[in-house]
């Protein structure tokens, strides 16, 4: 099989599914298992709704979309924080949103390696916006919320691309059509759909910039959202919470110039990246 080819094919019917509003981002069974029996403790407080939402990137894509598709004065900026999005949307719309995405979770794979590739996507999207958001919390020039939001979406055409691919194979009677290594490439060109979800969803400029150039560090802007997410993200990576294969060489030097550009020590660096795994697939549970 030719996966380059395979690639571009699913590249562009994810693009396609962008444009006419049918992409589904579809959280993992056991998170909307969760979310649907966290519902009826959250009731109807948007700050309670807002961290429920943040606890998963595709439940905050799903809300992200939901909150693109409503009439908005032209002044009206994208919302820049989960809580944003979720008081845009309105309690009632968050849970009939969160019910009907829940009700329908992503499909699951014949194939073991799959399903744990697939995980990985949603772990290491919660490790960077976790992360993001305290190191945003210490710094005086940042919104930990803003970095958060940024961060769980970071990897939004991934998690769109791990999507379109498991409900192929569903469509598919669960046939094994391809292997774990090539479906890894394949979720791996992501670039050109995020950064089109991003525009057609109006999502906060910062998700664009973080998309684009996810290793290169912005000079002038020094303490953004963008460059602390992009810390966030070589961080987690270092720390064993990737989605693929990873450079280690490569991340442990954007980790070294980042921590210079946002002003962190090491010290408090240590600190936040202790036992990330485990605390981020606590939030899972």
């Amino acid at each position: 099989m030719d996966v380059s080819r395979l690639a571009q094919r699913f590249e562009g019917i994810a693009l396609s599914h962008v444009e006419d509003g049918s992409l589904v981002a579809a959280p993992l069974p056991d998170v909307a298992t969760s979310c649907l029996h966290r519902l009826e403790a959250v009731g109807t407080s948007e700050s309670d709704l807002a961290t429920l939402v943040g606890r998963d990137p595709m439940l905050t894509l799903a809300v992200l979309k939901a909150v693109s598709k409503q009439p908005a004065p032209e002044e009206s900026a994208a919302p820049r924080t989960v809580l944003e999005a979720v008081t845009r949307l309105g309690a009632e719309g968050t849970v009939s949103v969160l019910r009907e995405l829940c009700g329908s979770p992503l499909p699951q794979s014949i194939d073991r390696e799959i399903n744990h590739h697939c995980k990985m996507l949603v772990l290491h999207s919660m490790a960077v916006a976790t992360l993001a958001k305290e190191l945003g919390d210490q710094m005086e020039s940042q919104d930990g919320a803003a970095a958060h939001l940024v961060g769980l979406v970071h990897d939004a055409g991934k998690l769109a691309l791990a999507s379109l691919l498991l409900h192929t194979e569903k469509m598919m009677a669960g046939a094994r059509w391809l292997e774990a290594s090539a479906w890894l490439e394949v979720v791996q060109t992501h670039r050109k759909i995020g950064l089109a979800l991003a525009k057609k969803w109006c999502l906060p400029p910062e998700v664009s910039a973080t998309i684009a150039g996810s290793d290169d560090y912005d000079a002038g802007n020094r303490t953004g959202a963008a460059n602390v997410v992009r810390f966030a993200n070589a961080l987690a990576k270092v720390h064993g919470v990737a989605s693929g294969p990873v450079n280690l060489g490569d991340a442990e030097t954007l980790v070294m110039i980042g921590g210079s550009l946002v002003g962190v020590d090491a010290e408090r660096v240590d600190e936040l990246t202790k036992n990330l795994r485990k605390r981020i697939e606590q939030q899972l549970e």
